[in-house]
C-alpha cells in the first residue's frame, strides 16, 4: 500500500529468520542505514550467517519470547569532528553570503529484539559543528547482542522547526570493540563524509 518509496523496519523480518528483506535503496532513512550496518559484517560481502539458534530446526527461535539480560554496553559519546552543515542551509549561505553554525546532538539507537530496542540522546552543543564535546555516558542492557545493530545519528537542534539531519553511521553491535573508537559519518544516502567523525568509548560487561 506504500507508493512513496518509504521503508519499513527490516529488523522485524531479520528477527524471524528471513533470508532476503527488500528495501527501497533510493530512500535514505533509518531502515536503509540499519541495513547497511547489518551487512558490514563478514567483510562487507553482503552475506551474514544467522546465529546457530536460528538455524536449529529442532528448536525454533521465538524473537518475542521473554529472555534475561545477558550483558550491558556502556557507550560514552565523547566528541565530534568537522561535522557537515545542513545542505539546505548551505544553499541559503550562497544566497545570503553568510554561514550558520549548527547546534549538534547525537541520538544512539539500538535495534534488534523488541526487548533491546531503545534510543538515547546527548545534550545539544550550541554553535559548534567543528569540534563539539558531549561526554555523554549511557549504560544499556542487552538481551541478544547477535541480532542488535547500533546507529549513531547526528542532528542539528532547531527551536522553531524540525531538527535537521546531519550525518549517520550504523554497524552490528557485536562488531564494536571495547575501548576508544572513531566512528566515521555518512550522509543520508550512505556516502561517507571525508573528515567528519565521532569519538566514542565502548565497554561491554
Amino acid at each position: 500500500m506504500r507508493v512513496d518509496s518509504s521503508n519499513y523496519d527490516p529488523v522485524i523480518s531479520w528477527n524471524c529468520g528471513a533470508q532476503i528483506v527488500a528495501l527501497n535503496y533510493q530512500t535514505g532513512s533509518e531502515p536503509t542505514w540499519t541495513n547497511d550496518g547489518k551487512f558490514l559484517d563478514n567483510g562487507r560481502s553482503g552475506y551474514v550467517l544467522k546465529p546457530h539458534y536460528m538455524r536449529d530446526i529442532k528448536a525454533p527461535f521465538n524473537p518475542a519470547a521473554k529472555a534475561k539480560v545477558t550483558k550491558h554496553v556502556e557507550l560514552n559519546i565523547i566528541s565530534g569532528w568537522q561535522l557537515p552543515k545542513v545542505s539546505s542551509k548551505e544553499k541559503e549561505e550562497k544566497k545570503n553570503g553568510k554561514g550558520e553554525v549548527i547546534d549538534p546532538y547525537v541520538k544512539v539507537s539500538i535495534n534488534g529484539l523488541p526487548s533491546d530496542k531503545r534510543s538515547v540522546k546527548t545534550k545539544v552543543v550550541k554553535n559548534n559543528g567543528f569540534n563539539p564535546v558531549w561526554k555523554a555516558d549511557f549504560k544499556l542492557p542487552l538481551v541478544n547482542i547477535d541480532l542488535a545493530t547500533v546507529t549513531f545519528i547526528v542532528s542539528d537542534s532547531d527551536l522553531v522547526s524540525k531538527d535537521d539531519f546531519i550525518a549517520q553511521y550504523s554497524l552490528p553491535l557485536s562488531s564494536l570493540r571495547d575501548g576508544f573508537r572513531v566512528v566515521p559519518l555518512k550522509d543520508k544516502h550512505g556516502m561517507e563524509h571525508e573528515h567528519a567523525s565521532l569519538l566514542v568509548y565502548a565497554k561491554f560487561y
